[in-house]
């Protein structure tokens, strides 16, 4: 979450791992609002927490591959799906720039 805004330099190859706090059990969940072009989502996990109670959050997890050279905004949103883009209560962008290896 504090690197909202920000921008960051991969290589071709190489992940970005992005950790968003998240409650699922609320319905809201975070997805990717956007093609990156270069970047690739490859996983989106949610392990379990420690306290499972209704309304608790945790972490999810998103993992993307720098595919190509260039650049690209990831954008991402917290929403539940279901309500549509209007449903949306957070975003978190990240500029990414990729270069050759």
């Amino acid at each position: 979450d504090a690197d909202n805004a920000r921008t960051v330099s991969l290589r071709v190859g190489d992940k970005l791992v992005v950790h968003l706090e998240e409650s699922p059990t609320t319905g809201f969940t975070w997805v990717q609002s956007n093609t990156a072009g270069q970047l690739l989502l490859r996983a989106s996990d949610y392990p379990p927490a420690s306290v499972a109670a209704v309304g608790s959050s945790g972490l999810r997890i998103l993992t993307f591959i720098a595919e190509q050279p260039g650049g690209a905004l990831l954008h991402l949103k917290l929403w539940r799906e279901w309500k549509g883009n209007s449903s949306a209560i957070e975003v978190f962008t990240v500029t990414v720039r990729i270069t050759a290896r």
